[in-house]
């Protein structure tokens, strides 16, 4: 063998045994686990997140009011009258009440009339044995007269009376009435 191939040689095989390969295969030794190099991961950039568009504002018809975003539903018989009053909130106007020693009003009347409210007037009734509620106000034809009761059906007890006051099917919220309790 020529001298140059001998330097190549031994050179190839010192160059092998310094990296750690070796030219013969050893079937003993357990086959090496090829590693596979994955891409670094490319973070998908988040979808844009919509902007909401807010909810519409309630829309009150001449017999409805809004209230904070919250819409109270009135009929033709029977209007929303919370006004500027707090919903589930006596009247302001209720403070102004005078009422009589044998449980009259001397003022309810004007004072519903004049703060558009209606008067929710609740007794017993010893003949009918329970609770009887009247809502008055003005009607729809401009006379201030008993709007609806419950005369037919009396309750256990005045509360239930003055939770189920209605007019035209819709129950009343605490701001819309004065109320009168006579036992």
């Amino acid at each position: 063998m020529p001298r140059t191939s001998t330097t190549v040689l031994a050179a190839l095989v010192i160059a092998a045994t310094l990296t750690g390969c070796s030219a013969v295969a050893d079937d003993s030794a357990p086959p090496s686990e090829t590693t596979t190099q994955q891409a670094p991961a490319v973070e998908a950039s988040p979808a844009p997140t919509p902007t909401p568009e807010p909810a519409p504002e309630p829309v009150a018809d001449e017999f409805s009011q809004v209230v904070n975003g919250v819409l109270f539903q009135g009929t033709e018989k029977a209007p929303v009258r919370i006004g500027t009053d707090v919903p589930g909130q006596p009247p302001v106007v209720e403070a102004q009440l005078v009422i009589d020693a044998e449980g009259r009003s001397l003022n309810a009347e004007p004072l519903a009339t004049d703060n558009d409210k209606y008067i929710l007037y609740v007794f017993s009734s010893e003949e009918s044995g329970g609770w009887i509620w009247k809502v008055f106000g003005m009607s729809r034809h401009g006379s201030f007269r008993d709007l609806e009761n419950n005369l037919g059906a009396p309750l256990a007890s005045a509360d239930a009376a003055i939770a189920g006051a209605a007019v035209d099917g819709r129950i009343l919220d605490r701001a819309e009435y004065i109320l009168m309790v006579v036992p």
